[in-house]
């Protein structure tokens, strides 16, 4: 059986993201502060993937929420518990990909959140 193989252009990321990862702090008061902090600013390629577009059922009717999958160069350590902040909004990261096994390449899928109201 072949293994197929996945090329990436270097030229090909040129979108930059923001990587963030929930911690929480201290406030001058003494009170636990929950924040998300930037741990990584790659350049990526950003495509749509409508292989997984969520719908959410609301008062009003259905609203759909797609995925973009992001490619960028491999970064050790990124998790489904960190989220991609793109063009103003967030997105969860839903599943990540390291692209032929080679830790040269990755694919962060990330579905965007729903602004709580």
């Amino acid at each position: 059986m072949a293994i197929s193989t996945i090329s990436v252009s270097i030229g090909q990321l040129n979108t930059p993201i923001e990587i963030q990862r929930f911690e929480k702090q201290i406030d001058d008061y003494g009170f636990d502060k929950s924040v998300w902090k930037t741990i990584a600013r790659p350049r990526c390629k950003v495509d749509f993937d409508d292989r997984l577009i969520r719908q959410i059922l609301r008062e009003d009717g259905v609203d759909t929420t797609s995925v973009k999958l992001f490619t960028m160069r491999y970064i050790a350590n990124i998790t489904t518990k960190d989220r991609i902040y793109y063009k103003g909004k967030e997105f969860e990261i839903y599943s990540i990909q390291n692209i032929n096994e080679n830790n040269r390449f990755m694919r962060l899928w990330g579905r965007e959140i729903e602004p709580t109201s």
